[in-house]
Order: C-alpha cells, then structure tokens, then sequence
C-alpha cells in the first residue's frame, strides 16, 4: 500500500481497481471461514477452483492493473484478469498436490481440492490419514482428473497469454504445461507398473496352490 501510495495520487484511476480486487479478498476470506466440507462434490471444477483461488488474483491482479496504467495498457487489464484467473486455479491444485500432507492437520483440510476429492471417494468421511490418501495415487482416475484438471486451465492461461504478446509468459505456461504432463505419465506409468506385479504375485501364487 505504501508503494501504491507513492506511485498513484488520490484521485488517480488505480485507486478503483484496488479497492475491487481488496473486496474480492474480502470475498476469499468469508468463503474460506464459512466453507463447508459436505457441499463440496466436485473439488475440481471450475466453480470450487474459482473460489478456493480467488486469493491469488486478489494479491496479484493490483500490481498488474498498476503496471498496465503505468504503461497507459489500461486495456490490456481484463485479459491480465483471465490470464490470472485461469492460471491461479491451475496453481491451485498444483499447491495442493505439494502441500496434501500438511493440509490433511487443518481445519476443514484447509479446503485442499486433493483432499475433498479423497473424502468424497472414501464416502464422505471426514477422517483421512496420510495411507489412504497417498493410495488415491494409485488411482488412473484420481491422477487422470487432478493433473487433467490442472492442465486445462494451465492451457487456458496459454491462450489468454497469447492475446498479450508475452513471450517469457508463455514459455514459462509451456514449461509448466510440459512438466505436469511428464509428471502424470510418470505417476501413471508407476500405477500401471504396480498392479501388473500385484497381478502376477497372485497369479502365480494361485498356480503354485493348484499345482
């Protein structure tokens, strides 16, 4: 606020966007303090992600709003907006992949989109343990709909970029957009790996009691 304060007067446009992006904080934090577990059903889609990342393009859309009206791009704000948007929630579920663990001790898991959809898929029950949810990774499900939702909207953020004219920008979304798909293969391919020799530990083990 006090770097704001210098850059912009009193009366200077800025002033607007940051007073709706710091009611949209506002907007995050109400959710977040009265956000209830059993009204989630999908932690992924583009409804709960909205809301559960608001926080991001709360912090950051001023600073970019500033930069634009600085740069006389005033334009150019509402496509920084849907970039933004699109991308925090992609982040969003990316940090709660990172941070599963250390959710799981918070309140209401700190509405991680990881954890809500491993309750769900438990049959609502709010008692997780680090087992169970780390056998969700196991699921080509689970890993098919946390990592594609992820990339969808990383890919949505490339496209609004595209209207920008960044380059570092949308190189940088391209490296992410290629470091998450790898990372799915990979986990994919360790699922696919493990129950082809679960299968043959038993498989075998039933032909050694018949024989």
């Amino acid at each position: 606020l006090e770097v704001f304060e210098k850059l912009f007067s009193q009366d200077s446009e800025f002033w607007f966007y940051f007073d709706y992006w710091l009611k949209e904080f506002t907007r995050y934090e109400a959710w977040n303090h009265t956000f209830d577990l059993n009204c989630c059903s999908d932690p992924f889609s583009e409804a709960f992600l909205k809301e559960s990342s608001r926080y991001f393009s709360s912090t950051v859309m001023p600073t970019l709003s500033g930069l634009a009206l600085i740069s006389e791009n005033k334009n150019e704000i509402p496509k920084l907006e849907r970039f933004v948007e699109h991308f925090s929630m992609g982040w969003r579920i990316y940090d709660d992949l990172k941070d599963w663990k250390t959710d799981l001790r918070t309140k209401n898991l700190n509405c991680s989109s990881i954890l809500i959809y491993a309750r769900n898929n438990a049959g609502g029950e709010q008692e997780l343990d680090e087992k169970g949810v780390s056998s969700m990774f196991l699921s080509t499900v689970f890993v098919r709909r946390a990592y594609g939702a992820m990339l969808d909207f990383f890919k949505q953020a490339k496209k609004d970029v595209s209207t920008l004219n960044s380059h570092y920008v949308s190189r940088f979304l391209d490296e992410q957009i290629i470091f998450h798909s790898g990372r799915m293969d990979i986990i994919l391919k360790s699922s696919s790996d493990f129950y082809s020799r679960l299968y043959e530990i038993l498989f075998k083990n039933n032909v050694r009691k018949k024989n």
